[in-house]
């Protein structure tokens, strides 16, 4: 239990509406998700989408007011209200990744040494995300002949990847290397993961078996890595975006990689009051009985697969 002193009571009462109600919304979420009745579960649903109107119009007020315009609230209440993930999207829906690339590096020079930036994955690995982002893009957006030159930065983001060192990485970090270490090795296995399939569904990088070999390797080595992650607290709030790609993996893999993946995600949803470990489990079960095995095929449309914060509200149907 955390107590609130006054002052942060004080604090709270001076911030804008939609910063306030956020919270609010946050919190109901939480409570629908872990709510084992129906009703319930339908009431508390109904308040969070009049506390979300709330947010909305409250946000809306305050964007035509100049004084208020570039404040940080401000800014808060937009990322509140566009919580994004471009790794779960299809390639032809990603937007504006190119500014994302160039923008980068100054967002890890200035945060990439806080313990919990980028939910917890390596400042370095989070920049490959980004540049796969972008070559995913650009696959949608250039001619054929165009195609080599993506390939080439391809197999060197990848290089990059694999160069990774998870050691040298929480040999950085003020405690409990051994559990820094862990999350450094599995965010290095999912972002190759993510690297080659998401790059051969684009037509990037080629469906040779050396590339199936390397995916093969990094789905076994994430499998044992989360089995000891999801079994530690602080560790599996960082591991949803991880799972996600096992599971993606699994539909090449076994029965039990796949079980393991959708009874976890099951686990994660019930810990932590949030529905976005369940929409991941409905995608990657849809996925896995499709017949395909491409990225995109998983992921075909824009889906939030590593947010901690999301309500289902099929309790309104």
């Amino acid at each position: 239990m955390h107590f609130i002193t006054p002052s942060v009571f004080q604090y709270a009462a001076a911030l804008p509406d939609h910063v306030r109600l956020s919270f609010v919304c946050m919190t109901l979420s939480h409570r629908i998700n872990q709510a084992s009745n129906n009703f319930q579960s339908r009431s508390l649903t109904r308040r969070f989408y009049h506390c979300r109107g709330l947010v909305i119009r409250s946000l809306n007020e305050d964007l035509t007011l100049d004084h208020r315009l570039k404040g940080d609230a401000i800014i808060a209440g937009i990322v509140g209200l566009l919580l994004l993930d471009n790794t779960t999207s299809p390639a032809s829906d990603l937007r504006m990744t190119g500014s994302h690339l160039e923008d980068v590096e100054a967002l890890v020079k200035r945060y990439g040494d806080r313990n919990f930036a980028f939910q917890m994955c390596p400042p370095s690995l989070f920049t490959k995300i980004v540049a796969i982002n972008h070559l995913r893009w650009q696959a949608t957006t250039v001619e054929a002949t165009e195609s080599h030159g993506l390939s080439k930065r391809a197999y060197n983001t990848l290089d990059s990847v694999d160069k990774f060192s998870p050691e040298e990485w929480a040999a950085a970090k003020p405690a409990s290397s051994k559990k820094w270490t862990i999350i450094g090795r599995a965010f290095q296995a999912a972002v190759a993961l993510y690297c080659i399939s998401s790059l051969q569904s684009v037509s990037i990088l080629p469906h040779s078996q050396s590339l199936r070999a390397r995916c093969t390797a990094h789905g076994q080595l994430l499998y044992l890595l989360l089995k000891d992650a999801l079994v530690d607290p602080p560790l599996k709030r960082a591991m949803l975006w991880p799972l996600a790609l096992l599971g993606m993996e699994a539909v090449t893999g076994s029965a039990t990689m796949r079980n393991f993946v959708k009874n976890q995600l099951t686990e994660l949803s019930r810990e932590f009051g949030t529905h976005v470990p369940l929409t991941t489990r409905g995608v990657l079960e849809r996925f896995w009985e499709s017949g395909e095995t491409r990225w995109d095929s998983c992921f075909d449309k824009p889906y939030i697969c590593a947010a901690q914060i999301a309500v289902d509200f099929g309790g309104l149907v």
